[in-house]
């Protein structure tokens, strides 16, 4: 059994665009959440400020101040809105710590992550256990927008990184994982797996995500790239 000091780490990355401003993308977010039961919702809370830049590339809002005490640490993030390349240094992104022993992980998983992602425009997603964080940490990295070095047990991909990665279609991926998992499904123009809502031991969750990273890239199509 996990102890309540396990964390989980929710990461959102959205490409930025010269054409969206962060004014516009800080604005869309939070009326897209606003439905959300709170905290994980605006409901009848102003849109909070836009966060300044002040010299730096990055403009970051603390996500706390909405969300509370039910994360430990979170944050939304905005690049720069010059000189934007496709890679992921140019993602806006979020991230969330929280504690699963303290939410609802299944209604975290159904209802609030599908509607983060669509809010935000994110491209890809994943929610890990912090220990594959750690682990992680010292391994070479590729190209978010066009590779992938992380599946599962929770992830999202968009439709452009699912050619990118695995040279399939966002459908073709679910297709692959229907069955297989506790759920697949198409979720904003990309392909949202579940590998499971319940809240695993490190090796029980780490041993779900081998298998599903290893299954994927099995049956990627190199030739369709």
């Amino acid at each position: 059994m996990e102890t309540n000091a396990q964390r989980y780490w929710l990461e959102f990355a959205s490409r930025a665009s010269l054409k969206v401003s962060v004014e516009a993308k800080h604005s869309a977010f939070f009326e897209g959440i606003r439905h959300l039961p709170e905290p994980w919702g605006l409901g009848s809370r102003p849109i909070p400020p836009v966060p300044d830049f002040g010299g730096d590339i990055d403009a970051i809002y603390s996500l706390k101040e909405i969300l509370g005490d039910i994360v430990c640490e979170s944050h939304v993030a905005y690049r720069y809105r010059r000189n934007l390349s496709d890679d992921g240094y140019s993602d806006d992104d979020i991230n969330i710590i929280l504690r699963p022993a303290r939410v609802d992980v299944k209604h975290l998983l159904y209802t609030v992550v599908p509607a983060y992602i669509a809010a935000f425009d994110a491209y890809s997603f994943a929610c890990s256990d912090e220990q594959f964080i750690d682990i992680e940490a010292l391994r070479p990295r590729p190209n978010p927008r066009h590779g992938v070095y992380r599946v599962g047990p929770v992830s999202f991909f968009d439709e452009l990184l699912c050619q990118n990665a695995f040279g399939l279609r966002a459908s073709e991926v679910v297709g692959l994982f229907t069955g297989r998992i506790e759920n697949a499904a198409v979720l904003h123009n990309g392909a949202y797996l579940i590998g499971s809502s319940q809240v695993q031991r490190f090796e029980e969750s780490q041993k779900l995500s081998k298998e599903m990273h290893q299954y994927l890239f099995a049956n990627r199509n190199w030739h369709r790239r």
